[in-house]
């Protein structure tokens, strides 16, 4: 199983060489070589090489069992959904706004966590970038929170404030952060992006990073991007998940990387880094 799971995570990376190639092919041209960019090349490396230490397996590993815990928990819960919905069948801009009440499980919540490998990557961009504050959309059970705020924990500094919409699983993410024992470093917001964001920003900014992973619609991904830049610290590092989600998502892509504060960019499969 370990060998099967190394190998999963080397043809994960293995897959963007092409791509990474060319970003430091990039960092070589840069002069001075910025704090972000830097990180962001080390962050890959570090995840694509895989070799933590044993304080970091064992973090990984009690994060990991809180997965698995939760994917194994049959109860159902109600779920509101202000997301854009899944590729198959995506909800209309009105039903985003007032939210879609779901009955699911927690394992089937738990599973649209990201994946460990992705995870370790956050983790090593939080430790390479060492942000005062991380701002996360989407906060799903908690994985990548309590991913992120290991990282927070092994830095000895910074905060993250970590959005989600539905109140259960808002709930569950704060359970998480709390059996990790890092709630002090994690705070969890609950309420429609569009109402939670900015007071967020106001109250806690600037931001150093930011993981964007919920309400994969092009408009709102667009809009929520406008928020943040006006609440950035220099060299600010912005992550975008799902870029390939919808054509909308992918115009936002576009759209985001073109703007004249965006200073280097690089996609990791479905996922986009900008420096701004």
């Amino acid at each position: 199983m370990g060998n099967i799971a190394k190998q999963s995570r080397f043809v994960q990376f293995a897959r963007e060489y092409r791509e990474r190639r060319a970003f430091r092919s990039a960092l070589g041209r840069s002069r001075p070589l910025s704090k972000a960019l830097s990180a962001i090349y080390e962050a890959l490396e570090l995840a694509s090489q895989r070799r933590p230490t044993e304080a970091e397996l064992a973090n990984w590993a009690a994060i990991e069992a809180r997965r698995q815990d939760l994917l194994s928990r049959s109860e159902p819960v109600e779920q509101l959904d202000f997301g854009a919905g899944s590729r198959e069948a995506l909800q209309s801009t009105e039903a985003q706004n007032a939210g879609v009440l779901r009955t699911r499980t927690v394992g089937d919540l738990a599973a649209a966590s990201s994946d460990p490998a992705w995870c370790e990557f956050l983790y090593f961009i939080t430790r390479r970038a060492r942000p005062k504050v991380t701002i996360e959309l989407g906060s799903c059970v908690g994985i990548s929170a309590g991913y992120i705020t290991a990282a927070l924990e092994a830095d000895g500094e910074g905060r993250l404030w970590t959005l989600e919409g539905s109140p259960e699983a808002a709930r569950l993410s704060g359970e998480t952060l709390d059996s990790l024992g890092r709630s002090q470093l994690g705070t969890v917001v609950v309420g429609r992006f569009d109402d939670t964001l900015e007071p967020c920003l106001e109250e806690n900014g600037p931001i150093d990073l930011a993981y964007v992973d919920g309400h994969h619609d092009g408009p709102a991904t667009i809009r929520y991007f406008e928020q943040m830049k006006e609440h950035l610290a220099p060299d600010a590092i912005l992550i975008f998940d799902d870029i390939h989600f919808s054509s909308s998502m992918e115009q936002a892509w576009r759209t985001i990387v073109a703007d004249a504060d965006a200073r280097g960019d690089i996609r990791i499969r479905s996922r986009g880094i900008v420096v701004m």
